[in-house]
């Protein structure tokens, strides 16, 4: 989608797909790009990233990437949303422009088009354009983000001649410490609800991502909004890692454990995991209190509910966390009630392709599935079970 968007194709997920794919290899051209769904970072040569997760949350999200530089002109849309003019059914209007802007030292630009949606009045020039860049520097003064939003030129039947701006900044490992309106302190807000009710201001929302919205403002007037930024303080993390945790459609699989970060053993608070391990392995980072003694569990549940509530068995997973870096941590539906059994069948005679394999009443012999993505197969193995 041009050179700043990149979308992968999938098939063959969901139902009525009893196998569903929930991961896929993606290839990235040369250069920084970023998981439009995550803000994760990936620094492609030109290459392939293997196991990237196809389902966020337990709903699937379809592989997006953005470039580095890019800047995607976004609006605001719920269920009340009535049309592109942001007219909505309660009677209110949502007609800010949003700009999520993914930060480069390339400086960048975009041309955003407008007209009415409706009527091919634009053919007689019933439209407008908005010029929109950024450029990204680090002197020995500061690091900064520029973002400016140009002028609007041009009408159309319905148009704001004002409107508030947001911008929605992604920037590798970076928070802000102040944003500037041309050169004017905006106000730092602490939390999100206190953004979206605020006619302006900024806002370090996580996860590489930081808000700021300028208040309504004439469209004819350019805006320039500059983001000071720091480094991300990094504190020590934790990978997780639940073995054999095959669930049903709408399930996930979560952590939860004795700290505010894994939801103090309350299940509706439980961190999701990602099923990239692969399979039925699930994985996930979280970012972790320094020398803690931690202990938690892998459960199941589904993911538009709280109960019911399938948790790994005894005892919990136990670690101490450290006081920087990195510690991975693993648990086990299987619990420790496996053993190790082995599986013979007597004359299995085969033509050429086919293979033996072992189904049965329990999930780890695929609960009666004769398919090879959850049969197991044989040739003098052990399996356990």
């Amino acid at each position: 989608m041009g050179r700043d968007l990149l979308v992968g194709v999938v098939t063959g997920v969901g139902p009525p797909n009893p196998n569903p794919e929930t991961q896929r290899d993606i290839y990235l051209p040369a250069g920084a790009w970023v998981d439009y769904h995550t803000n994760q970072w990936f620094h492609s040569t030109g290459q392939t990233f293997t196991a990237q997760p196809e389902y966020i949350n337990n709903i699937f999200r379809l592989p997006t990437f953005a470039r580095a530089g890019a800047i995607i002109p976004k609006m605001y849309v719920d269920g009340n949303t009535m049309n592109i003019l942001g007219m909505r059914s309660d009677g209110s209007t949502h007609n800010e422009l949003i700009a999520r802007v993914y930060a480069s030292s390339t400086p960048s630009s975009f041309t955003l088009y407008e007209d009415d949606g409706q009527t091919v009045a634009y053919q007689g020039g019933a439209f407008s354009t908005t010029p929109l860049a950024q450029q990204f520097s680090i002197t020995a003064a500061a690091t900064t983000e520029t973002v400016t939003i140009g002028a609007t030129s041009g009408t159309y039947a319905g148009a704001p001649t004002s409107r508030n701006n947001v911008v929605e900044l992604v920037a590798e490992n970076a928070q802000a410490n102040s944003v500037t309106l041309n050169g004017a302190s905006l106000p730092q807000l602490t939390s999100q609800s206190a953004f979206d009710g605020a006619s302006s201001g900024w806002f370090n929302a996580g996860n590489d991502l930081i808000l700021a919205k300028t208040g309504s403002l004439d469209v004819t007037a350019a805006k320039t909004v500059a983001f000071t930024l720091a480094p991300t303080p990094l504190g020590p993390t934790a990978t997780f890692i639940c073995n054999n945790g095959t669930t049903t459609w709408g399930q996930s699989v979560y952590v939860v454990g004795n700290i505010p970060a894994l939801g103090n053993w309350a299940p509706a608070q439980g961190v999701e995991l990602n099923p990239n391990g692969p399979y039925p392995t699930w994985t996930g980072i979280i970012p972790v209190p320094s020398n803690v003694a931690i202990q938690w569990k892998c459960i199941k549940r589904p993911e538009n509910a709280d109960n019911p509530v399938v948790w790994q068995p005894d005892p919990n997973n136990a670690f101490t966390s450290p006081a920087s870096g990195g510690v991975t941590t693993t648990g086990d539906f299987a619990g420790s009630a496996v053993t190790t059994e082995q599986f013979i069948c007597d004359n299995g005679v085969t033509t050429w392709g086919q293979s033996v394999y072992v189904v049965g009443s329990i999930p780890g012999l695929g609960n009666w599935d004769p398919s090879p993505d959850y049969a197991q197969r044989v040739g003098g193995c052990s399996l356990n079970v």
